[in-house]
C-alpha cells in the first residue's frame, strides 16, 4: 500500500503494501501466515550609531511583516473533479532545514515516473462503497484511497490496492484545517487489513507539525509563501496468531502552497522493522500563478448536464478578467475539442461545447490560462 499524503500517492514499486503483500504471499505459500545578530557599532559617533540602528530596526520590522501561509479547508479539500499530474521517483532527497523564511531549492530534480492522480466520488470506485464513512475516493497507480473529506478534517478510513482491501474501524486523520506554521496534532488510529486468506490487525499513530515556512523551488518555478509539514507515522501489522509481525515507520515532509489545492512536492522515507523499504520525491506539476492566470484551488468548476450526450456545460467563477481556453480531453490527455482562447469577464461564466459527434467514454473538461489549467471528468453518452 502506497505512502499517503493528502492527495498524494506513491508509486507502488517503492510502496509497503506492495512489499508486505510480497512477503505475505511468501508466509502464505510456504507458512500459511532569529538567531541573534551582533551590531557592532566600534567607535562610531552618535550618528552612526543611530543610523545603523535604524536600519536595523527597519530590517527587523521588514522580516516580521512577511505573511504567513494558512492552509485551509476551503483552499485544500479534495474535491471530486480535481486531476493532476505527478512526478516522482524512488530515491529521496535531503528535505532542508525548518524553520521562518526558510528558501528551497529543487530546481534540479528529475523525476523516473509519471502518473495521473484523480479525486472521483466513492460510488465510481470498486470497493469504496463497502468502507464506513467513506464519501470521496482516489486513484493512482492502480491505488485507491477512500477519504471522509469532511468538516475540518480529512480522514484517512480505507484503502484498497491488488487484492488487500484496508478499512479503519478508527480512522487516521491525515490533515486537520486550519494549518499555519507551528500547528501541530497527534492522532491514533486502527485498521483490518484484508489480503488472500490473511488478515491482519493495524495500530498506528501519527504526529504532524507544520514546520517550516518560505519560498520552495521547483522546476515548473518558484513559488513563494509556501507552508512545510513534517509527519512521522509509527504503526504495526500483527495477525491475530502471533505469525506476523511489521513493524512500520514512515517519516514524509510536505509543502503547501496556498494558491493550490495540491501539494506541490513530497519527501519521504519508510522502514520496515529497522531496514529501509522505499523513498520517494514526488511533486506536481502545477505552474507558480501570475496576474490574470486561474488559481486553481478558488475556482469552483462545475460541469452538467454529467454524463451528457449532445453538448456539455462549463459554468465557472473567475476573481479577476481572464483569457482562458476551454478544450475537452481523451483519457489519454489528447485534445478532442480545441477551444478558441477568448476574454472572460470577472464573476460567473458559461460555455457549452458541442460532444454528439464524440464516441462514449470518460473525458476531461480543461479551462487553460498560460501554463495554468484546471481539470474536471465528463462522461459522454
Amino acid at each position: 500500500m502506497p505512502i499517503i499524503f493528502t492527495g498524494l500517492q506513491i508509486p507502488h514499486q517503492s510502496a509497503h503494501l506492495y512489499i508486505e503483500t510480497t512477503q505475505l504471499s511468501s508466509i502464505a505459500s510456504s507458512q500459511n501466515n532569529i538567531s541573534k545578530r551582533r551590531l557592532f557599532l566600534g567607535k562610531t559617533n552618535n550618528r552612526m550609531r543611530i543610523s545603523l540602528l535604524l536600519s536595523a530596526a527597519l530590517l527587523l520590522s521588514i522580516g516580521t511583516a512577511i505573511a504567513q501561509p494558512v492552509i485551509t479547508e476551503n483552499t485544500h479539500l479534495p474535491q471530486a473533479g480535481n486531476s493532476y499530474t505527478c512526478y516522482s521517483r524512488t530515491v529521496a532527497p535531503i528535505p532542508g532545514n525548518s524553520g521562518a523564511n526558510e528558501h528551497w531549492n529543487f530546481t534540479t530534480l528529475s523525476a523516473s515516473h509519471t502518473s495521473q492522480l484523480d479525486y472521483l466520488p466513492c460510488a465510481s470506485v470498486p470497493n469504496c462503497g463497502i468502507v464506513a464513512g467513506a464519501n470521496l475516493a482516489s486513484t493512482q497507480f492502480g491505488t485507491s484511497l477512500f477519504y471522509n473529506a469532511g468538516v475540518g478534517m480529512t480522514q484517512i478510513v480505507g484503502e484498497y490496492e491488488g487484492n488487500t482491501l484496508i478499512r479503519y474501524s478508527d480512522p487516521k486523520e491525515f490533515t486537520r484545517f486550519p494549518m499555519a506554521f507551528g500547528t501541530s496534532y497527534a492522532d491514533s488510529y486502527k485498521a483490518q487489513l484484508e489480503t488472500g486468506t490473511i488478515t491482519l490487525i493495524r495500530k498506528g499513530n501519527i504526529n504532524l507539525r507544520a514546520d517550516a515556512y518560505g519560498t520552495l523551488l521547483l522546476p515548473a518555478g518558484t513559488f513563494t509563501d509556501v507552508l512545510r509539514v513534517h509527519r512521522i507515522q509509527n504503526y504495526s501489522d500483527r495477525d491475530l496468531q502471533g505469525n506476523i509481525n511489521f513493524n512500520h515507520v514512515e517519516e514524509s515532509y510536505t509543502w503547501y502552497s496556498a494558491q493550490h489545492r495540491e501539494p506541490l512536492l513530497v519527501i519521504s522515507t519508510h522502514h520496515t522493522n529497522g531496514q529501509l523499504v522505499g523513498e520517494l520525491l514526488q511533486y506536481t506539476g502545477q505552474m507558480p500563478l501570475t496576474v490574470g492566470q486561474l488559481n486553481a484551488s478558488r475556482i469552483q468548476l462545475g460541469i452538467y448536464p454529467n454524463p451528457a450526450r449532445e453538448a456539455v456545460t462549463a459554468s465557472f467563477e473567475l476573481d479577476n478578467n481572464t483569457d482562458l481556453s476551454i478544450n475537452l480531453l481523451d483519457i489519454t490527455g489528447r485534445e478532442v475539442i480545441a477551444g478558441e482562447t477568448r476574454s472572460y469577464t470577472k464573476g460567473t461564466n458559461k460555455q457549452t461545447l458541442t460532444t454528439g459527434h464524440l464516441p462514449a467514454g470518460v473525458y476531461l473538461l480543461q479551462l487553460r490560462s498560460g501554463q495554468s489549467t484546471i481539470h474536471k471528468k465528463v462522461e459522454i453518452l
